[in-house]
């Protein structure tokens, strides 16, 4: 009886051993499951990090381009001012490109960096214009130039012909002169002397006490080129004290602007040939002994002087 005693008892330490692994068996797989979960929020973590930071450097990146969107308006408004200020004719247009400028530049204040990018076309857009007038300007300088060539080419041409003008009009001025020199009356041949009168004729004398009167002869030469017709010589005598023997010290005629008193006024009909001219001074007091200056003028130019003595 004791053997099935002892049989029974081990059937009955089996339940005992079964209901400890129970526990075990949930607590690992409670483990299990909360390994998972904690893995599966570990990825979900991970992943929205992964996405956090990715949003991050999208809106970053976003702000870099807002921001590299502005500076391009900055620049874009500079070089249409500097283009404005050197070329005002092109002002009208950039006037309104600045405008587009500015209205951007506003827009972009309140918007979400990331629709930032939709403005690059417009900035295109205005880079593509500034271009544009770029162009028109290097066109416009090419053709100045080659107009400042052409001026260049006239103005050397012009100075060239002015100067040959000034040189004809010197020349012409100097031929006129000549001219008007050639035309003037010279004389040659110049004789002065004292005449003594004689009842067998006058003869010539240098002694004063026997001079009667003074005779002054002189040869008109030949000229072509003068006009012919009446002219005017004057005689002025002047005597050893120096004064001019005159009639009337109303007596006077112009030279270089200066009034002289004169002597003696010849007329004659100048007909381009050679002539010979004489005057005579006669005078109530006796002629004083010394040198006598005679000065002859034709028409207020001084043509010729002649110097004689009497003893």
């Amino acid at each position: 009886m004791e053997p099935n005693k002892a049989k029974t008892g081990k059937v009955d330490e089996k339940p005992k051993k079964t209901a400890g692994i129970g526990p075990v068996i949930f607590l690992s797989i409670f483990a299990v499951l909360l390994a998972v979960a904690a893995g599966l929020l570990l990825r979900e973590v991970f992943e929205a990090r992964l996405q956090a930071e990715v949003a991050l450097e999208e809106k970053t990146i976003a702000l870099q381009e807002k921001q590299e969107i502005e500076e391009q308006l900055n620049e874009l408004e500079e070089e249409y001012v500097e283009l404005s200020v050197k070329h005002e004719h092109l002002e009208g247009a950039i006037r309104q490109e600045r405008a587009r400028i500015a209205r951007l530049r506003q827009e972009m204040r309140g918007i979400d960096p990331a629709d930032a990018q939709k403005y690059k076309e417009q900035i295109q857009e205005l880079e593509d214009r500034l271009e544009e007038y770029r162009e028109q300007v290097r066109m416009l300088e090419a053709e100045n130039q080659s107009l400042e060539s052409e001026k260049s080419q006239m103005q050397s041409t012009l100075n060239q012909t002015t100067a040959r003008f000034d040189e004809l009009e010197q020349r012409k001025k100097e031929l006129e002169e000549l001219v008007d020199k050639a035309s003037y009356l010279t004389i040659s041949g110049i004789t002065a002397q004292g005449i003594r009168e004689r009842r067998r004729g006058d003869e010539p004398t240098d002694r004063a006490r026997r001079t009667d009167k003074l005779q002054i002869c002189w040869t008109v030469n030949e000229n072509l080129v003068a006009e012919p017709g009446n002219r005017e010589f004057h005689v002025r005598i002047i005597d050893p004290n120096n004064r001019v023997l005159a009639a009337s010290d109303q007596n006077t005629f112009d030279h270089n602007g200066e009034e002289l008193v004169y002597s003696l006024r010849r007329q004659i009909n100048f007909r381009n040939d050679q002539q010979n001219v004489c005057v005579v001074w006669t005078q109530d007091e006796r002629f004083e002994s010394g040198y006598y200056n005679v000065n002859i003028y034709a028409e207020g130019r001084e043509a010729g002087y002649k110097l004689f003595e009497l003893d």
